[in-house]
């Protein structure tokens, strides 16, 4: 059976506007609208995703929001994004978010490959785990 792998490469701008985006459409009814992130770092999370710790600050005023988001609301933000700008998305495919350098985060969606974590080695992404071991089932970056 044929395996896909697809990737949506975010810029750092890009995903801070998903994120600031996401934010405000998950905010409490009545509670402050954020304008832009201020600081935004990128972390591994336990699970092996990644996840992001951001300030969310308004324009003209000082108020600001610490806020960390997870995993899943990194996938949810990338996903709205995707929407928001027709980009397909498969439905069946399993979705995770992969950071690439200090603040470019990848929306990565496979179909038929194990849910395991890809090998990054050098310039190479390998997947499906003994495989990639073995360099069978291999990516260029």
């Amino acid at each position: 059976m044929p395996k896909e792998v697809h990737y949506v490469l975010f810029s750092a701008d890009e995903l801070r506007k998903s994120l600031c985006d996401f934010a405000n459409t998950h905010a409490v009814s009545g509670s402050d609208r954020y304008d832009s992130i201020e600081k935004l770092s990128l972390h591994k999370t336990p699970e092996g995703g990644v996840g992001a710790h951001v300030i969310l600050k308004k324009h003209g005023g000082d108020a600001s929001l610490d806020r960390q988001f997870v995993a899943s609301d990194i996938v949810s933000a990338l996903l709205l994004s995707c929407r928001r700008h027709a980009i397909p998305v498969a439905q069946r495919a399993h979705k995770a978010a992969e950071a690439f350098g200090d603040e470019q985060v990848a929306l990565m969606m496979t179909v038929d490959f194990p849910k395991t974590s890809p090998i990054v080695s050098g310039h190479d992404v390998l997947y499906g785990g003994a495989e990639a071991e073995e360099g069978k089932s291999r990516v260029r970056s």
